[in-house]
């Protein structure tokens, strides 16, 4: 079991006119962040691309899949095998070569645990803010309703390892 957690701090912008929420965005596992602790991104589609490829893949064995950064070069190149385990690559690929920064080891769950966790932290600052009754209402009800989701498969897979 790794330490692996999204990190979305509680400095949301409105980006311009749009229906765009700009936040500092990151992972952290094993005392590093990725891309950094200040990195900024456009938190609900990040969230949105991460969310659904791990959904996606949740039947699936032996899949690569990438959780991309909409800013800048920065993606983690996912690989889950038939046990629920992945492997999270790291990568820089600013100038002309690819470096891996961080390898990561951990579980399906704890990656969706941890996104559950991150779409909880981006409603609670959308409410707090009282952007939900505003033009987020529908991102905000779409949260919800992509959480119970996240849930719901979170449960299932307690009661498969239980078995």
């Amino acid at each position: 079991m790794s330490d692996f957690r999204i990190i979305i701090n509680n400095d949301l912008l409105k980006y311009s006119d749009s229906k765009k929420i700009f936040s500092t965005i990151y992972i952290t596992c094993q005392e590093h962040c990725f891309p950094s602790s200040t990195w900024t991104d456009f938190t609900e589609i990040v969230l949105g691309m991460w969310s659904h490829n791990l959904i996606e893949c949740r039947y699936s064995q032996n899949i690569n899949f990438e959780f991309p950064f909409m800013d800048g070069a920065y993606r983690m190149d996912v690989e889950k095998d038939n046990n629920m385990q992945l492997t999270i690559n790291c990568i820089n690929s600013r100038g002309n070569t690819e470096m891996i920064e961080l390898t990561v080891q951990t579980g399906y769950y704890e990656v969706l645990s941890s996104l559950y966790d991150a779409y909880k932290s981006l409603n609670y600052f959308l409410y707090c803010n009282k952007w939900h009754l505003e033009k987020f209402k529908n991102t905000y009800n779409h949260n919800i309703i992509l959480m119970n989701e996240m849930k719901e498969i979170i449960k299932q897979g307690k009661m498969l390892h239980e078995i």
